[in-house]
Order: C-alpha cells, then structure tokens, then sequence
C-alpha cells in the first residue's frame, strides 16, 4: 500500500488520479502520471514507489529496480517499498531479493507479508527452520490471511509436525472456502468419503483444473463409485499431455496398447510413456513398432541428462555394473555438453550436484568456473540458485585463493585444522577462550606431532582483529595458518549464514586436507578443550588404531565463562583440568540439554532427534546423532568419495562407513577422564523460551513408539546415525550411571531400521569416481579440460 506523507506533496489531484487509474486496472494511463510528477521531482517516492510496481507488472524488471531504488533513497525505511524492490529484483538476483526482504523487515517489523516473502525465500533455499520461524512471524502478525495460514502449514510439514499443519489448513480453508491447495492438502487428513467430497468442491470451485477431475477419478475407484472413467476424461480434454491422465486410464482401459499408443503421441517427450509403448508393442507382437519405441526411448535419454541416470541406476540395480558405469560416463559427458551450451531444460537435481561436485573433489578448479559460468545463477527457469550451486561456487573461488597462498610443507606428518569463526562475539570468545584452550600445554602435544596448518576462515573484519591481537600473535606463532574470506557466503545467505558458513568452512578444510594428503581436524569456535583432551588424540594417533574421531560436547551456559579465568596461564594459554571442566558443566548446565532432554514421564519429545539426553542421579547422559567434531587421517582421506553427503551433521561418520572404513577404526571419544570438549552458548536460557531450539512435540502413544517414530522420519536415521546414537558421553556426578531413560534410548536406538543409502548414493560411491575420471581423461584428450 502508498501513503502519501506530508512534506512529500505532488501537484493536486495528480498522484489521486495515478492511484485512481492504477485501481481500476489502467495501468498506461497511471505509467504516464508517476512519469510526469517524477519530471517535476524526482524525489517524489510516491509515485516512483507506484511506477515500480506497475513496471514490475508489466514484467520490465530492470526499469523497476531503478525507480524503485529512487523511493527508497528518500524512504529508506519504507518496508513496501523493500518488498517492492525484492519482487522487481528477484528473477535476476534472488540473493539480492532475499537481502530486501530481510531490509522490509528490520525497518518495518510489523508487516505480515514482509515475513511471508522472507518465509518463502528461506523456503526456496532449503532453510526449514528459518522458513518455520518467518511464517510463524507471519501469521501471528496476520492471522486472517489464508496464504499466510497455508504458507504456515507448509513451514509444519517440512519439520513433519501433522497435526499443527492440519490445524493451519482447516484455519486456511475457513478464511478462504476457495484456496485450492489448502483444501487439496486438507484432504490427506480426511476419510475417504471426505476426501471424495473435498474433491468433488474443487472440481466445482476450479472445474478447468484437471488434476482435480483426477483426483476424484481416483478416489472414487478407490471407494468402488462410478463415474471415475469420466472424470479421467474430462482431464484429459483439460490437458491432453498429461501423463498422469494417460496413466490413470491405462489402469481402466479394456484397450491398454491403444492407450499406450495416445499417450506417447499427446506425450512425445516422456520417456516412460514410450518405455511402456515399446513393451506392450513388444507383448502384442508389434517388433517393428516396439524398434520404433525404443529409439525413441534412446533419443530422449540421449538428450535428458536425468532420464540417462536413470537408466544408469536401473542397470546398476539389476546387477548390470558394467553397463551402468558406460552410462554414468555417457551421463557425465552430457552434463558437460549441456552445460557448455548453457541448455535451458537442464536442471539441477541430485545427478548434476554429485557432477559439480566431483569436479570439486578432483580438484579441476578451472573446469568447474567454466560449468558454473555457463550455468548462471538458475535452473530450469526458476531464477533461484541451487544451495548446492552457490556452496560449489563459493569453494571453487576459496580454494583458488588458497592456491595462491598455499602452504610449504616442510616433510613429516601433516595436520590440516578447520576454524571456522567470524563476527564480534565469537570471534572474542575465540580468542579469549577456545585459542588458550587449544594452545595449552597438554593439547600442544596434538600440534606438535608434526606440521600444523590453522584454515581459518573468517571475514575481513575479525581477520584484522585477530592480526592486532597479542594472544592470538604469541599463540599462534609456532604454527602456520591462512585466513580464507568466508563472506561471500555470509552475504549470499540470510538466517542461515552461520550454518552454511560452517558446511563450507568444513568442506574446505576436507578438499585442502585431501589435496595436502595431510590429516584433518575439524573444530568450531566455542570449542572449549580440557588440558590434555588434544594430546589424547596424539596418543590414539600414534597407535594406529583409528581412523577417524568424533565426541559429544558438553554445553556449558555462558554464565560460566568467568570461571575459566583461574586456569589462566601467564602466558596466555587456558589450561583446564578434565574433571574441572566436567564440574563447571554439572553446575552450569546449557538449557539447550533440557531442552533435548528424553524423560518417559513427560507426553514431549524434541521434535530434532539430533540432540537426546536423559536425566542422572546427579548427572546427566548426553548422546548426538550428529556430531560436528571430527578427526580423519590421512589414509582415510584418500578413500573417502562422498558425491551426496552433507559436509556436518554426523556426516563424517556415514561417509566413512560408506567409502569402506573398517567400523571398528571409527570411535566416539567418550572417556571424560581423558578428553572433555565444553562448548560456551550465548544467551541458552533466552534461546530456549523464543523458540530458537527446535520445538517439542506433544504424542498420546506410548514413549517408546513416538520416538522410533521421530527417528524412522524419512531419510534421517543412517547407520553413522545410528553408530552415533549407541554412543552417549555419561556425566553421572555421585548418582547412577543409568536411569529409565537412558535404557528407552538404549532400547530404541536398537529397534530402529536405518535407513540404507539410495541407490544413486550407492551407485555413485561405487562406481561414479572410475566413471568420472575416465570422462575427464577423454575431456583431457580432446583438449577440453
């Protein structure tokens, strides 16, 4: 909406008219007024504001983002206006979009579709919790909107919360009787014969919608009613190309070949409407015709990267290794030539990011410039950068900066040491805290095994601090260390920009490790380490006996931080005593720890198994089904091939268990008088009553079987998951060692299938690397690499 505000007057009536105009849909007309006022003055924002808007409308994106740049240069603090810039800007600049919409509401927190933007930005870049926050800002601000309720319901689903989604539907569906996809969405809630109904309302609400006719076409099958044949056809009158029409009908139809045949005609692109033609010609004896159909089938695949991995992965799973490999290297050759050619109807799915992302591994910085340039900032049209794709295009350019300064090894064992820290106040506890701990002398021991290098990335900022800093100057100066700029990333991302700073941060430190042949250490900035906790590690290291480490930390509130104090050393370092820092967490415990807490007395469960802990006597048990910490040698390195997995979040484990680590060379470090990792968290009690944990949700079922449920949620709970669950860290203080809920997570974590990795991650770890280095030798050979 424009106000127009005193001091910013136009001539007379003319700015009415422009609004008069623009409502009644004359959109040329008020156009001409806004450019006459803004002739007179150009910092007239009222009119620039509604210029934009009906420039934006009229899809002239580039003229839009000007004029409006004029209204928020004399309204800086205008949210519309904000909003306004992040809709002109967003097809060519999503991240610059997001930026708006972040700058809509800071300035103006109180509009309800500044959050719903914002929802819908994180929501696009995969940021489920961020997503779940704005949307809920959203609604609490407006809760008559029904977009908004449904936009809250999807935010719900994404975390796999049923009955708070099905409550915002019914909320949507109320406000407004006619939200197709509410209602659409309401009916998975429903009994069949509601659901017939509920379709039966769309089809009269929106009757040129043909996966409507379809879905009551198959719910009424479903229930045994007639009348399921005519509203298949009536879909596909709608939209003959519908494949899910034809499909619907081949179900029914008495004559199967016949339909075949329509579908591929009215579907010439969909190679599986031709793979059934081609099998049924083949079963009515039609050879010549079935030829036919399975060139066709060939031609497509030759064209559509996706449909050519499938066929990979079907080879693959049907035992056919061989073949599937010349496919995987076929696939990978397409990949290339699509992207080189900057095709339009390449998409970025799961087969593209492990190529990107091999090309990554491989360390071919320069071929994967070339594929990120020709790729632009979008796919399929969409004008949203992958998550993926901005991950490997940051990476590419760090590890470029980190060629230009690399590190002299000088012999010996080699350590690569992951820091990621940036901003005012990590970077003081850092400094202050986590660096004195490291560099203590029991932990030196780690260091000094051989040659260290600190990667820490950082922002230029808390770079220059650290550089002015005397602790960091003294401590530091028996070890190498290169700043990497962690920025770009910082800038590109909103809400989530710690997070995906931390993914990179690690990634990096892995990729450099690897290229280095060294070791690698990955650590965050409030990793407080007990005395001698690093030169355990050394002592395990130098036994052989492990390939691989992690640990559970223990969360300290930052209240604690003024004890630390009194293990101070004259020369800086923090030298804690195990048993100390033990002490300092059971009397300063994070609410983060309750807040994870399992107790089969309560109807709550965190809705995040990441975290689950269990009361003691005196103690409590913490476990982590991703743990950050993570210790990798050198020779497990050069086996680890990890086309799919994410860089944190316990996936050193999968990875290792994947590439073929022997189970029994990967250990959780649970041993307290032996090593301890405290993390300091700022502001826990505050974090735990804003909802800035993951929330708990409620169940009526029994304990045990709402848990096995959470951890069966789709995809989530792997074998290094549950490798990591069995694994807890016992702070037992004077009470016993277990308790009632320590044997239910005992018992769960036992009952629970893993989820076993897909057969494109299977696939690709066995032979996508062979695949892919022989399409790199070709690329080499014709002079393209």
């Amino acid at each position: 909406m424009i106000i127009t505000e005193p001091g910013n007057e136009v001539p007379a009536g003319t700015f009415q008219n422009a609004l008069e105009a623009f409502g009644q849909g004359r959109l040329a007309d008020a156009a001409s007024i806004c450019q006459e006022i803004l002739q007179a003055d150009i910092r007239q924002s009222d009119a620039a504001h509604l210029l934009g808007l009906i420039l934006t409308r009229a899809g002239d994106n580039a003229n839009a983002r000007n004029v409006l740049g004029l209204a928020a240069s004399v309204k800086p603090f205008d949210g519309s206006i904000r909003l306004a810039l992040a809709d002109a800007g967003r097809p060519a600049d999503p991240a610059a979009a997001r930026i708006e919409v972040q700058r809509a509401v800071l300035a103006e927190p109180g509009i309800a579709r500044a959050w719903g933007a914002r929802a819908v930005g994180f929501s696009a870049i995969g940021a489920g919790a961020a997503f779940g926050r704005a949307a809920r800002a959203g609604v609490v601000l407006a809760p008559g909107d029904a977009d908004l309720q449904f936009l809250y319901s999807q935010s719900l689903a994404s975390r796999d919360q049923a009955s708070g989604r099905r409550d915002a539907l019914k909320r949507a569906v109320l406000l407004q009787p006619g939200h197709q996809r509410a209602v659409r969405e309401l009916s998975d809630f429903l009994s069949l014969d509601e659901q017939i109904r509920t379709c039966a309302r769309l089809c009269q609400i929106a009757p040129l919608d043909p996966s409507h006719w379809l879905a009551r076409a198959g719910l009424s099958g479903a229930g045994g009613t007639k009348g399921a044949a005519r509203d298949i056809r009536r879909a596909l009158v709608l939209n003959p190309a519908d494949t899910d029409g034809w499909r619907a009908k081949l179900s029914s139809s008495s004559s199967k070949l016949r339909t075949a045949r329509a579908m591929s005609v009215c579907a010439p692109y969909d190679v599986a409407a031709w793979e059934d033609r081609a099998r049924r010609e083949h079963a009515d004896g039609n050879s010549g015709l079935a030829e036919i159909a399975r060139a066709r089938v060939s031609e497509i695949a030759a064209y559509d990267p996706d449909t050519q991995l499938a066929h990979a992965l079907a080879a693959f799973e049907e035992g056919r290794a061989n073949e599937a490999g010349g496919m995987l290297e076929a696939y990978f050759s397409n990949c290339d030539r699509l992207l080189r050619t900057r095709d339009p109807h390449l998409k970025f799915a799961d087969g593209l990011a492990a190529f990107l992302r091999m090309t990554l591994f491989e360390g071919r910085l320069d071929l994967l410039q070339t594929y990120l340039e020709c790729a632009g900032d979008g796919f399929a049209g969409t004008g949203i950068p992958s998550a993926e794709f901005v991950k490997m295009r940051y990476m590419r350019r760090a590890l470029q900066e980190y060629r230009e300064c690399r590190h002299r090894w000088s012999g010996g064992k080699r350590l690569v040491v992951s820091v990621p820290v940036w901003g005012e106040s990590i970077g003081q506890l850092w400094l202050e805290n986590a660096l004195p701990a490291m560099m203590a002398p029991g932990n030196r021991k780690l260091w000094d095994r051989g040659e260290t290098l600190f990667l820490i990335t950082t922002t230029p900022e808390t770079r220059r601090k650290f550089e002015r800093d005397p602790v960091f100057r003294d401590l530091m100066s028996d070890h190498a260390h290169v700043f990497l700029d962690i920025s770009p990333v910082l800038e590109e991302w909103v809400m989530e920009a710690n997070y995906v700073g931390l993914m990179c941060s690690q990634w990096l430190a892995l990729l450099i490790a690897m290229q280095e042949r060294a070791d690698c250490f990955q650590i965050c900035a409030d990793h407080i380490f007990a005395g001698q906790s690093l030169g355990h590690i050394a002592d395990l290291l130098d036994r052989g006996e492990i390939d691989l480490f992690c640990t559970v930390d223990l969360p300290v509130s930052i209240s604690a931080q003024g004890l630390l104090e009194r293990f101070r050393l004259e020369e800086g370092g923090l030298d804690i005593p195990e048993d100390a820092l033990v002490r300092i967490f059971l009397d300063h415990i994070s609410a983060r720890v309750s807040h994870y807490m399992v107790d089969p007395q309560e109807k709550s469960l965190p809705a995040d198994p990441s975290r689950l802990n269990a009361r003691l006597e005196g103690g409590v048990q913490l476990r982590s089904t991703q743990p950050q910490l993570a210790y990798i040698v050198a020779s497990a390195l050069e086996v680890l091939w990890v086309p799919f997995m994410g860089a944190t979040d316990n996936g050193a484990v999968d990875w290792a268990l994947e590439s073929g680590v022997a189970r029994e060379r990967v250990a959780m470090l649970t041993d307290l008088e032996k090593f301890v990792c405290g993390v300091l968290e700022f502001d826990d009690v505050e974090r735990a009553e804003s909802g800035y944990f993951s929330e708990r949700e409620g169940f009526a079922e029994p304990v045990a079987d709402r848990l096995r449920a959470i951890l069966s949620r789709q995809g989530y709970f792997t074998e290094g998951r549950r490798w990591a669950l069995g694994r807890p860290v016992t702070v037992a203080g004077s009470g016993a060692n277990e308790s009632e809920a320590t044997r239910l997570l005992d018992s769960v974590a036992g009952q629970v299938r893993t989820e076993p990795a897909n057969g494109l991650t299977r696939m690709m770890s066995q032979l996508g690397q062979s695949a892919f280095r022989r399409f790199l030798s070709r690329l080499d050979a014709n002079g393209e690499g």
